[in-house]
């Protein structure tokens, strides 16, 4: 299956602690900032028989590649 997000529908903000959101949820992808700063994370929440996007903010930066030349 391709993680490709084509529409959005309603949405609404919610407490992700109230909500039982877990935090260890499949990453679809990590959106930094324009300056490589700590941006967003969109992530699948399967529940109730629902598929929800989760977007909330990423706490640390992104990993920069290793320099040893491995991907």
């Amino acid at each position: 299956q391709i993680n490709n997000v084509t529409e959005i529908g309603r949405y609404h903000f919610g407490d992700f602690v109230h909500m039982h959101v877990p935090e260890g949820l499949p990453a679809i992808v990590a959106l930094p900032t324009r300056s490589s700063l700590p941006g967003y994370l969109a992530q699948e929440w399967q529940h109730d028989g629902q598929r929800w996007l989760v977007v909330r903010g990423m706490p640390t930066a992104l990993a920069a590649p290793p320099d040893d030349g491995t991907p």
